[in-house]
């Protein structure tokens, strides 16, 4: 995965639909969903084994940023260390984790590539870029937190 012309932005609101920015949708198929939960659960298990850390559903993103904060604290330099390598498997498990709490549709824009996929609120206009904030919370140690993130598309969606 590699991660060019990143936007500084990690949700977008008041959409009419889903940001044409980052290239053309492609279908959210069922064989898609069922990959993408594949994914996310051997991200799952790779990030427990490695990390040696337990998630359960309701503080995902609070040990994924405890994770970073740990791994900057250890000496973290995105310059030298791979970098697609966490995001891809951060981000997998963010996603899957958001989609579990607050529903939303994946929008893909590729096959191979995950670095523009969203979560999409057709009902609020709301899209979320999980990939993004776990790429620059891993480029920027001072950046928002993971937490902070979900905490603030939380209070987009609960918006009536």
């Amino acid at each position: 995965m590699s991660f060019h012309n990143i936007s500084p932005f990690d949700i977008i609101a008041d959409q009419q639909s889903q940001f044409l920015g980052f290239g053309n949708l492609i279908p959210s198929t069922q064989e898609r969903i069922e990959s993408f939960d594949r994914e996310a659960n051997l991200a799952l298990a790779r990030i427990e084994e490695g990390f040696e850390v337990k998630f359960s559903k309701k503080d995902i993103a609070a040990k994924l940023e405890q994770i970073i904060i740990g791994m900057w604290d250890e000496g973290w330099n995105p310059e030298q260390n791979d970098v697609n390598l966490f995001v891809t498997d951060f981000g997998l498990l963010l996603t899957k984790a958001i989609t579990k709490e607050y529903g939303g549709e994946l929008t893909f824009r590729s096959d191979t590539d995950l670095n523009h996929l969203s979560i999409w609120w057709d009902d609020c206009g709301v899209e979320a870029f999980p990939f993004h904030k776990v790429y620059k919370r891993l480029m920027i140690n001072e950046g928002e937190s993971i937490k902070f993130f979900t905490d603030g598309l939380s209070r987009y969606l609960s918006k009536d």
